[in-house]
């Protein structure tokens, strides 16, 4: 269960959620119920937010202010024990660590793992040696940890009884400016989007600026739909959903939900191709409108032309 990731740089907060956000997307399995989102703010501060359903898409209007360069996440399946802090440890001007698994249980120090991991850097150990410490003392617990620091550093590691697994997921890339960790398990990935390295890349195009090979996309809002030869989907520049055609010819027929952004589809964006659909949206069709539903995830994945 669970996924985690840490990062820091430019737009770090942005970059972890981003990054869980593209794990709900492309990926199936422990993924999109239960969240909690920590940064270290403008001045140091440790501020955080959790929710127990709905994944990282109900907190697509969370306010994250400028200046964030050090952020955390943990998320899995929904109704996790209360407090929903316990999952992700931080403490101001210090750094947060995360995990997977269980890294709230308690360790051979007495703490839970991934506090006791963050008094290890209280007391001047670096992320990685306050991560290996806890892995090598509590080889059978069953937890991953993700520590960064206030100052970049990031550490990373599964104890022996994790890296046993055969379903895990890990990716990670560090620099002197940037960097990021993600550690997870039993999530299941999209073929043709090469799974975490897509990920990956999402989440460091967004650290450094760069430009990523896929982007997340959105029907946020209900679009007009009409009949074409041929599929598309326009987009604007921020990736809503400005309109849709559709070839098949099934449509129109009686109301709905069905699958209204298919895998495969061209997208464009100011008359240009921007590239190919890899996800779909499942959305009530009617009316000649794609309306979201509640009950499935209204982004999807465009590999880049």
């Amino acid at each position: 269960m669970t996924v985690g990731i840490a990062a820091y740089g430019l737009e770090a907060g942005r970059a972890v959620l981003e990054g869980v956000l593209a794990t709900e997307v492309l990926g199936r399995g422990s993924i999109g119920g239960f969240v909690v989102f920590s940064v270290l703010d403008e001045h140091g501060q440790h501020q955080q937010v959790s929710l127990q359903c709905g994944g990282i898409t109900a907190l697509d209007d969370f306010d994250l202010r400028p200046g964030v360069r050090c952020a955390a996440a943990i998320s899995s399946g929904p109704n996790r024990p209360e407090p929903l802090s316990q999952f992700l440890a931080g403490r101001d001007g210090l750094g947060l660590v995360t995990g997977h698994r269980l890294p709230q249980r308690i360790g051979s120090s007495g703490l839970p793992l991934n506090s006791s991991a963050l008094e290890r850097m209280a007391q001047g150990h670096a992320p990685h040696e306050a991560v290996q410490s806890e892995t090598k003392e509590n080889p059978e617990a069953d937890f991953g940890l993700i520590a960064v620091a206030a100052d970049g550093k990031i550490g990373f590691g599964n104890s022996a009884r994790v890296q046993r697994r055969v379903d895990l997921l890990e990716v990670s890339r560090l620099e002197k400016e940037a960097g990021f960790a993600m550690l997870g398990n039993s999530i299941y990935f999209n073929n043709a989007c090469r799974d975490h390295v897509a990920i990956g890349d999402l989440i460091w195009s967004r650290l450094t600026g760069s430009s990523s090979k896929n982007f997340i996309a959105k029907l946020g809002r209900p679009a007009p739909v009409s009949v074409s030869e041929e599929d598309w989907i326009e987009i604007d520049d921020d990736g809503g959903v400005l309109g849709i055609g559709r070839a098949d010819p099934w449509w129109p027929a009686a109301e709905g939900i069905t699958s209204v952004v298919y895998s495969g589809m061209p997208v464009w964006r100011n008359s240009s191709l921007a590239g190919t659909c890899l996800t779909e949206v499942f959305a009530t069709l009617g009316n000649g409108l794609a309306t979201p539903h509640a009950s499935h995830q209204y982004h999807f994945a465009v590999r880049r032309s």
